[in-house]
């Protein structure tokens, strides 16, 4: 398209025209003429590309720093950084049985159910092409990975947005998507599962896995960038981070280098999903038939470093004034050790003191009481709004964590309650009118599992009562667990009889120099 006509477009059109540019045709379009590229960076388009994101392949790292090394690279203050998953088996599956799965056009009960359906010889020759273009990708992004050359592309691209004067960026996120084909359509982790790319335990470990390698490259990527950070949002994004986390031990990067902490001391809003470390790739059997690798797992579950990293984080940002953190249980075969490391987490959670706290959400979590009343009364000078969902306390009850709130310590403006237990109960139900001024009591159980208070009724005591009759299943009941596993996983509220499962052991044994070292092990509170 010639200069003249860019010039004769209408501003609707021409933003338009703005609106669906990548980064790198902006800037090809700024070098039309001097008068488009006034246009192409007026205010009103600025929008445009201060909003971007980037995807970890070589190709989009590579021009990706092109694209910043001139003046819309300091224009950028949103940044989403994606880690990619290439997943094999559709396509696999396609080459080797010669069949696909479709939609059902003819199942009334279950519209999204497939049926399998024999392909065309063009089909199984595309799914062939499509392979060999994903695995080339793949390769080439792990070579580069190889010689850290993410990392360094990465950098660049920071350090150029940063600029001489070190500039907070307002917004980072991180996420990780899915391919399946070499159109490169980008799957959230929740899309894949409900498509079936394939088995979903296998999908979740490797989702999980590329959450890790995408933490750790943008981490060692910003530390020596200078670019400091206002807000981060890690695997917490809704829906695009659902069915996903970090898992707890790559936060123990910051305890093997405090460096690394230095472009989070600036955040003001912290949004994180932390997972469990993952158990590695054997199954069941493989583990009970080997006693010492197990004995060898168990200990690596139970590592302090796992449950130390998030607080050294919290503990870096002085400034924090709101606060996201939500646990996600993956399917797993060590069980009591797993819901120890949690425990201990959360212990190690609330023990941090942020003296701008405004607001906070916790989620899918087991908490000590003494923690939760220990951080609320410490935080009860600034906090304003406070936020809990599938939140089960031990060691007391919920009444103590209502009356503390309830009292004239605090100035809540704000809190929400969902499906919320203590070791007596359960599920507890909220009693009163269910709309009431400043108050509604709502959900899918009996309509009373979920609370919202705002303005003077954030200052009343709640008050709550067990559910003491069973009630059959229906399909919102079905739907509303469903949801809560793909934000929390595996997290579900059972009977306080099956959560008193036997602790720990006193001691753990470490494999050290060729010799088995036994050293007690401290659990969470005591």
């Amino acid at each position: 398209m010639e200069a003249t006509c860019l010039k004769g477009l209408s501003n609707e059109l021409f933003e338009w025209i703005v609106e669906n540019l990548d980064l790198e045709s902006v800037r090809n379009l700024r070098l039309v003429s001097r008068e488009i590229s006034h246009k192409a960076t007026q205010r009103t388009f600025a929008s445009f590309f201060q909003t971007t994101r980037i995807v970890l392949s070589r190709e989009s790292l590579e021009a990706f720093a092109r694209v910043t090394s001139g003046a819309i690279g300091s224009s950028i203050e949103h940044l989403t950084i994606v880690g990619i998953l290439y997943e094999f088996t559709p396509l696999d599956d396609i080459i080797k049985y010669r069949r696909r799965d479709t939609p059902d056009k003819e199942s009334e009960l279950e519209p999204c159910e497939t049926i399998q359906v024999d392909c065309r010889p063009t089909e199984i020759a595309q799914a062939e092409k499509d392979v060999d273009i994903l695995r080339q990708r793949q390769s080439d992004y792990a070579l580069l990975c190889r010689d850290g050359g993410d990392v360094s592309l990465l950098r660049e691209s920071l350090r150029n947005m940063a600029g001489a004067s070190g500039r907070v960026l307002k917004y980072l996120s991180l996420e990780v998507a899915v391919i399946c084909e070499a159109a490169g359509t980008k799957l959230t982790p929740l899309e894949a599962r409900e498509q079936k790319t394939m088995d979903s335990s296998a999908l979740e470990h490797q989702v999980l896995q590329s959450a890790t390698a995408t933490f750790l490259t943008s981490v060692a990527a910003l530390s020596s960038s200078s670019l400091m950070i206002e807000s981060a949002n890690i695997f917490r994004t809704r829906p695009g981070s659902l069915r996903c986390g970090l898992p707890c031990d790559a936060l123990a990067v910051f305890e093997r280098n405090p460096q690394k902490l230095l472009p989070f001391s600036s955040l003001r809003s912290l949004s994180i999903s932390v997972a469990d470390r993952l158990e590695g790739d054997l199954g069941r059997l493989e583990y009970e038939e080997d006693e010492e690798l197990e004995a060898v797992k168990i200990v690596e579950i139970l590592d302090d470093n796992n449950s130390s990293g998030l607080s050294k984080l919290l503990a870096s940002c002085s400034r924090l004034e709101e606060l996201y953190v939500s646990f996600y249980e993956e399917p797993c075969h060590f069980y009591d050790p797993q819901e120890a490391a949690r425990k201990k987490q959360s212990h190690m959670l609330l023990q941090a003191r942020l003296p701008s706290l405004r607001k906070l959400f916790l989620g899918g979590m087991e908490i000590q009481v003494a923690d939760l009343t220990a951080f609320l009364a410490g935080h009860s000078a600034s906090l304003r709004s406070v936020e809990m969902f599938l939140v089960l306390v031990y060691d007391g009850l919920w009444s103590t964590v209502m009356s503390l709130v309830a009292g004239d310590g605090f100035q809540l403006d704000d809190i929400r309650l969902t499906d919320i237990n203590d070791e007596a109960t359960a599920k507890i139900y909220f009693d009163g009118e269910r709309e009431q001024p400043y108050s509604t009591i709502s959900g899918v159980f009996k309509s009373r599992n979920a609370i919202h208070r705002w303005g003077p009724g954030a200052r009343m005591a709640i008050t709550h009562a067990p559910c003491d009759t069973r009630h059959r299943e229906s399909g919102s009941h079905s739907d509303w667990r469903g949801s809560c596993a793909d934000e929390f996983g595996r997290w579900r509220i059972v009977s306080p009889k099956v959560r008193n499962a036997p602790k720990p052991p006193s001691v753990v044994r470490s494999w050290i120099d060729g010799n088995w070292v036994e050293r007690p092990y401290i659990f969470p509170g005591s």
